[in-house]
């Protein structure tokens, strides 16, 4: 068995991971959007089937765990994506952990219209990245799903 970083923690954890693509994993690369709603939908009904008042609290709601993940996936990964650029399994670093999250962030704060002011933060800090290495590609789709595009 393979639990790498598993751990008990906030439920949405891992509902985020698709919204972030995977990033601690070997083979990261894009979902569809359509594919990450339906993952989405699908977990939450399965936490209302685990616990009845799951909707009725206050962390429950998809924006907060969320943004719990995003940003603190950011910040352990930060200082070594900007010091060197290198492979890991199907994708280079640098838009897989870095700009690839940052995207998503960005997307997601749109979305539930929450946290602007680091939705903004997150804006700047990515045009900056993306001028730094202006050759960094965006992750691509997984190969699945790269021909229904």
């Amino acid at each position: 068995m393979d639990f790498e970083l598993g751990f008990i923690g906030h439920a949405l954890h891992d509902l985020a991971y698709g919204r972030i693509y995977f990033p601690s994993c070997w083979c990261s690369n894009r979902l569809p959007d359509a594919v990450i709603r339906q993952m989405e939908e699908r977990h939450a009904n399965f936490l209302c089937i685990l616990s009845p008042y799951w909707m009725m609290r206050s962390s429950a709601t998809p924006d907060g765990g969320l943004r719990r993940l995003i940003i603190s996936t950011l910040d352990m990964t930060l200082i070594h994506v900007l010091e060197k650029e290198h492979e890991w399994g199907i994708a280079p670093v640098r838009p897989r952990v870095l700009l690839a999250r940052l995207e998503s962030f960005i997307a997601t704060s749109r979305e539930f219209d929450y946290l602007p002011g680091l939705r903004d933060w997150a804006a700047r800090l990515l045009a900056v990245l993306q001028a730094r290495w202006p050759e960094l590609e965006p992750l691509p789709l997984y190969p699945a799903f790269r021909a229904q595009s």
